[in-house]
């Protein structure tokens, strides 16, 4: 990957990402990894040296990481930070490591720290779920602890106090607990065993010189088609509507000159350039000529 810096930022900025200590040691994949689409991931390895990465986009992640450095300081007796756990399954060693566990008579809390938005927080994130509960899976296999609770704790970057006393819905402080549902221990663990089974498959096929499998509209984010009743020369709309037929009863009922305007679904994590190879990726090239506008 070629890290940029077209902003004419600090070289130290650079540096410090250049520098990064991750390292997941002799495992296979990691649980973020195995979370990601195997297209994602394999198209990533194959086009890996022609990535071009602004370091201002990398802003997020660094105050992330030094968030996390400074909280190390903060445990105490029942606290243990950024452990790394290793389990075996399919022949495969999985690893995670677990921002903060707090541990008593072998049971534990489960917690990890996540930079974000108050609108992510205000969402159902199926990320956090999934993740966790695979935290949870490596905690009861390779330590044999008795999970108790699962939660994130987020720093919301984009907080506004007057947002928070407007609206009981948004998040009340700048720092807020996020409780994550947790599930049965079969349940986390047919996930994890999935997961592998789903990405040993895709490099096996890879390595045929197969293409890799397609993203899901749910790996892609894709946001659905809609219909909005819109007035003629107005550039908001004045209700958008899930389906045609809505629209439709919607429009019969308003004096005045209106239209309906069909919105186009899209698939989000790729047109808003959250994937880093959509630019080698047949699946979205396909989708972007069956969608011209």
């Amino acid at each position: 990957m070629k890290l940029t810096n077209i902003h004419g930022l600090p070289k130290t900025i650079m540096n410090a990402i250049e520098r990064d200590p991750y390292h997941m040691g002799e495992a296979r994949m990691s649980v973020t990894g195995l979370l990601k689409p195997p297209r994602i991931g394999l198209l990533y390895k194959k086009h890996y040296a022609k990535i071009e990465r602004d370091i201002s986009e990398s802003i997020w992640s660094l105050l992330g990481q030094a968030f996390h450095v400074v909280l190390e300081r903060g445990a105490d007796e029942e606290h243990l930070s950024e452990e790394r756990l290793f389990i075996e399954n399919r022949g495969w060693i999985i690893s995670g490591q677990i921002d903060l566990q707090k541990i008593k008579d072998n049971k534990v809390i489960c917690i990890d720290y996540k930079t974000t938005s108050a609108y992510a927080v205000m969402q159902e994130k199926s990320a956090w779920l999934e993740q966790l509960n695979c935290y949870a899976h490596l905690l009861r296999v390779s330590k044999g602890y008795e999970v108790e609770s699962l939660a994130v704790c987020a720093i919301v970057r984009d907080w506004s106090r007057h947002q928070a006393k407007d609206n009981p819905d948004y998040p009340q402080a700048p720092m807020v607990m996020v409780e994550i549902p947790l599930w049965a221990p079969e349940t986390a663990a047919a996930f994890v065993e999935e997961r592998v089974t789903v990405h040993q498959k895709a490099i096996a096929s890879s390595d045929m010189g197969e293409e890799p499998p397609e993203c899901t509209d749910e790996e892609r984010w894709m946001r659905p088609d809609s219909w909005a009743v819109m007035k003629v020369g107005n550039k908001r709309a004045t209700k958008v509507h899930d389906s045609r037929h809505e629209a439709e009863k919607h429009l019969a009922n308003l004096d005045g000159n209106f239209v309906i305007d069909h919105r186009r679904g899209e698939p989000i994590r790729c047109t808003g350039d959250y994937c880093n190879v959509s630019a080698w990726c047949r699946q979205y090239e396909r989708w972007k000529k069956e969608n011209p506008k």
